[in-house]
């Protein structure tokens, strides 16, 4: 619980600033970047958290050095005064609450869908356009995430719902209609 408020304090006072000097959408890209690299990194948020092995004075340099050509200076500096601050481990929070008031903000629908396979353009421009209707919102940002475990078909996540469309799903029911009424299986 703790983690949460401090959390959003960090990303509440980090949007304000931006929106105070209108890059905010600089530092939602910065911030969008640094999601993908730390649930892509295992490494990368071991390396947030606080290891004795790295102080927080290499830890700053580092990420400066590392970050310094990617990230907008106000996200970078950020992220020094969170390890200066002793918060390095609550990164991965303030970088998923940061973006959630930016959507918030912007009135911006988070849609994810998982799939047994790359998405055509085609149905992601439909499954937007359904979730623009379903949630009022004017812009959808659509997540896809591939889970070959679906053999088929989407599972779609927004707004507190789920839209279950794929073969795993159907054959599961098949499944269950034949052993119910057939003692089959």
């Amino acid at each position: 619980m703790f983690f949460n408020i401090v959390s959003l304090r960090y990303a509440k006072a980090l949007i304000d600033l931006c929106n105070e000097d209108s890059i905010t959408d600089a530092v939602y890209a910065d911030m969008k970047e640094m999601e993908y690299l730390l649930y892509e990194s295992y490494e990368l948020r071991r390396f947030f958290m606080k290891t004795p092995q790295v102080n927080d004075k290499m830890k700053s340099k580092i990420v400066a050095k590392l970050f310094e050509n990617e990230f907008q200076p106000i996200t970078l500096k950020f992220f020094i005064l969170l390890i200066r601050k002793g918060r390095s481990d609550l990164l991965v929070y303030i970088v998923i609450k940061f973006i959630e008031l930016y959507r918030e903000q912007n009135d911006i629908a988070l849609a994810i869908a998982y799939c047994a396979a790359p998405m055509s353009e085609s149905m992601q421009k439909k499954i937007i356009e359904k979730v623009k209707a379903a949630t009022g919102s004017d812009t959808v940002e659509l997540e896809i995430r591939i889970d070959k475990r679906l053999l088929g078909g989407y599972v779609l996540y927004y707004d507190g719902k789920i839209y279950d469309a794929s073969v795993k799903k159907e054959l599961n029911e098949i499944k269950a209609t034949l052993t119910s009424k057939r003692g089959i299986l």
